[in-house]
C-alpha cells in the first residue's frame, strides 16, 4: 500500500511539472512575459514562463520586446531563481535564435560577473552564457569580457572555485596558445579542482594550435602533477594524456623523459586505471611502443578468467593502441616495418587466443590499417587468422567486421562467406603445402 502511494505521488509530481511547462509554452508570448513579471505569482510558475521564452522568434522579439523584459528581470527582480532563469534564457536566445540579443544584455551580465557581492550562482550563470556565446574575432568580446573579466577570475584564488572552473574552461575554449602559460601557473595551486580544470583548458588550447611550442617550465609542471600521487587519479590521468598529445604534436620542449615515464606507468603501474591511461596515451603518441603493449597485454591476459572486468578494458585499449600505431605508420613516408610487424603480431595473437568478443573485435578493426600496398608482406599473415575466425565465430556483428576488414586489407570483394574468402586466399597467395585457414 505504501509503495503504491509513493509511486502515485511520484507520478503526480512528474505530471504536474510537465503540465506546467506545457501550459507555459501553450500561452501567448505576452501572457508568459506578464507571468514572469508578476511578483505575486508562484515562483515555479514564473521560472517556467521565463524558460519557455527560449523558443521565441524574431517576430516575437520585434512585437513584444522579450529581451528587454528578460534584462529587466535580471536587473530588478529580487528573486534569485527568477534572475538566474532570465540569465540562462538570454544566453539560449543568443546562441540559438536571435544572435543580436547580446547587444541588449551585455552590460548587465558583465556587471553581474564583475560584482563579487552578487550571489555566486548568478555569476556562474552569467559566465555560462559567455562560454556559450563568446565569438573569436569579435573585438567587444575580447576587450570587454574575455581579457578584463574572464581571465582575471580564472586566475584569482579568492574567487569561488566553481566560478573559476567555468572561466578556466572559457580560457581553454576562447583563448590562444599564449594562454597555455596562464593556465599552467594554476597547476601550482593546491586545489585539485582548479588543477584539473587547468589541465583540461591546456588540452583545449593545444588541440587548437598543435604547432605551438610549449615552454619547458610548463612541461615540467605537468610532469610534477603526473608524478604526484596526491594529485588524485583523474587529474594524473588527464595530465598523462595531455603530455601524450604534446609528444604526438612533436612539441620540441617536451622533455625526453616524458615518454619513458608513460611507458613505466604502463609496464610497472600498480593501479589498473593508470595502466589503462598509459596504454591509451601510448595510442595517442602512436610511436614504437610495441614491446610495451605486448608486455601489458600478457599481464592482463588470464586464460582462466578471460572476461575479468579488470583485465578486458586494458586488453581492448592495447588493441586500440595497436590500431593507432598502424594508422600512424600509414601516414609516414617511410614506415617502420618492424613496428608494423610487431603490431600485427599482437592483434593476431588476440584473434587466435583471446575469446573475449570485444577484444577480438578491437583487434579485427585494428588490422584494417594494413590496406596500403607497401604493407603487403603483412597482409597475408593477417588475412589467414581473420578467415579462420570468420569460420568459427557466431556473432553476426563480428562476422561483418571481419568481412569489412578483409575487404579493406585486400581491396577485394569475393563475397561475405567463409568459403569464398578461402578460395580468394588460395588464388591470391598460393603456397604449396601451406596450412589453409579452416
Amino acid at each position: 500500500m505504501l509503495r503504491a502511494l509513493v509511486v502515485s505521488l511520484a507520478l503526480l509530481v512528474c505530471t504536474t511539472l510537465s503540465t506546467s511547462t506545457f501550459a507555459a509554452e501553450s500561452e501567448s508570448v505576452p501572457q508568459r512575459i506578464n507571468k514572469a513579471r508578476a511578483v505575486t505569482e508562484d515562483i515555479e510558475v514564473r521560472v517556467n514562463a521565463i524558460t519557455s521564452l527560449v523558443s521565441i522568434t524574431a517576430d516575437d522579439e520585434n512585437n513584444h520586446k522579450v529581451i528587454d523584459a528578460l534584462v529587466d528581470l535580471v536587473k530588478n527582480s529580487t528573486d534569485l531563481f527568477v534572475r538566474i532563469a532570465a540569465i540562462e534564457t538570454l544566453g539560449s536566445i543568443q546562441a540559438n535564435t536571435i544572435h543580436e540579443a547580446r547587444a541588449k544584455y551585455l552590460d548587465t551580465l558583465i556587471a553581474i560577473l564583475k560584482n563579487k557581492d552578487e550571489h555566486v550562482n548568478a555569476r556562474m550563470a552569467a559566465a555560462d552564457v559567455f562560454r556559450k556565446t563568446l565569438e573569436k574575432g569579435r573585438v567587444a568580446d575580447n576587450d570587454q569580457v574575455f581579457k578584463p573579466i574572464i581571465v582575471p577570475i580564472a586566475t584569482t584564488k579568492s574567487e569561488p572555485a566553481d566560478l573559476r572552473v567555468i572561466c578556466i574552461a572559457i580560457v581553454g575554449d576562447y583563448g590562444k596558445a599564449d594562454h597555455v602559460s596562464t593556465l599552467a601557473d594554476l597547476l601550482a595551486e593546491e586545489s585539485t579542482q582548479i588543477r584539473s580544470a587547468a589541465v583540461s583548458g591546456i588540452m583545449s588550447l593545444i588541440l587548437k594550435a598543435s604547432d605551438a611550442q610549449i615552454a619547458p617550465g610548463v612541461v615540467a609542471r605537468l610532469i610534477d602533477v603526473l608524478k604526484d600521487e596526491k594529485s588524485g587519479l583523474p587529474l594524473r590521468i588527464a595530465t598523462m594524456k595531455l603530455l601524450a598529445q604534446l609528444i604526438r604534436d612533436g612539441n620540441a620542449n617536451v622533455e625526453r623523459n616524458v615518454q619513458p615515464l608513460i611507458v613505466k606507468f604502463a609496464e610497472n603501474g600498480n593501479d589498473d586505471a593508470l595502466v589503462l591511461a598509459a596504454v591509451e596515451s601510448i595510442g595517442i603518441i602512436a610511436s614504437d611502443s610495441v614491446p610495451t603493449l605486448k608486455k601489458v597485454y600478457a599481464a592482463y591476459f588470464d586464460p582462466k578468467n578471460i572476461d575479468n572486468a579488470k583485465d578486458v578494458p586494458v586488453r581492448k585499449a592495447v588493441m586500440k593502441a595497436v590500431r593507432c600505431i598502424l594508422a600512424h605508420q600509414v601516414e609516414l613516408r617511410s614506415p617502420d616495418m618492424t613496428t608494423v610487424k610487431g603490431a600485427v603480431a599482437i592483434a593476431v595473437d588476440a584473434i587466435d587466443n583471446d575469446s573475449n568478443v570485444d577484444v577480438k573485435a578491437a583487434a579485427v578493426f585494428a588490422l584494417r590499417y594494413l590496406y596500403p600496398k607497401r604493407f603487403e608482406s603483412e597482409q597475408k599473415d593477417a588475412c589467414l587468422p581473420l578467415i579462420a575466425l570468420m569460420g568459427s565465430v557466431k556473432d553476426p556483428a563480428l562476422q561483418k567486421k571481419i568481412n569489412d576488414t578483409l575487404q579493406f586489407i585486400t581491396g577485394a570483394r569475393p563475397g561475405s562467406e567463409h568459403d569464398q574468402w578461402i578460395e580468394y586466399v588460395d588464388t591470391r597467395w598460393p603456397r604449396p603445402n601451406a596450412k589453409r585457414p579452416q
